[in-house]
């Protein structure tokens, strides 16, 4: 099934997820993931409990069995759609993106708004 998405964030391409964590620590970010990388794809501050979802962690693009990596986009989810689903067009206000990019700029400058998609 075909997962669209539009979030304002920054992709990482890690190898794995240790990797992942430590690009994430330059911003003050841990993902909720334990050593084996299993767990709730969400990012917290480091300051926060264990188990806050502040942010989202997706697929950047493709099938995951395709993928050899973590080649992800972290940061706030604004819309996503599943394909085959009634209305295949996510509709978003710019101000819910002005509003979304403002909030993870907050910790992560370089965010951007992405639009991607990818196999679940």
């Amino acid at each position: 099934m075909e997962i669209t998405y539009i979030l304002a964030g920054m992709r990482f391409n890690a190898t794995d997820h240790s990797e992942l964590s430590r690009q994430l620590i330059q911003f003050g970010l841990v993902a909720n993931l334990d050593s084996r990388g299993f767990g709730s794809l969400t990012v917290r501050r480091m300051s926060e409990p264990q188990g806050t979802a502040r942010y989202d962690i997706v697929q950047s693009f493709g099938d995951s069995a395709d993928f050899k990596g973590y080649d992800v986009c972290v940061g706030k989810l604004i819309g996503n759609k599943n394909y085959g689903e009634k209305s295949e067009v996510i509709e978003v206000e710019i101000s819910e993106l002005e509003k979304a990019l403002v909030e993870i700029k907050k910790d992560i400058p370089e965010a951007k708004i992405l639009v991607g998609s990818y196999w679940s």
